[in-house]
């Protein structure tokens, strides 16, 4: 038995858009010191300016 509803649980178990982008338009990373945790997303944007790539 899970503590999420499903849907949450299978993207915990799934996660989409997970990894690093090879070459990276912008890239940027946060932290809380409350609970220490962090994240990191990289964006790849095309010619026109529109996001191609995303990623966390």
């Amino acid at each position: 038995m899970s503590f999420y509803p499903a849907a949450i649980q299978e993207r915990l178990n799934q996660p989409q858009n997970a990894g690093a982008i090879e070459i990276a338009s912008a890239c940027g990373r946060s932290a809380s010191f409350m609970c220490g945790c962090s994240v990191g997303f990289s964006v790849k944007l095309g010619e026109d300016g529109k996001t191609i790539e995303g990623s966390l």
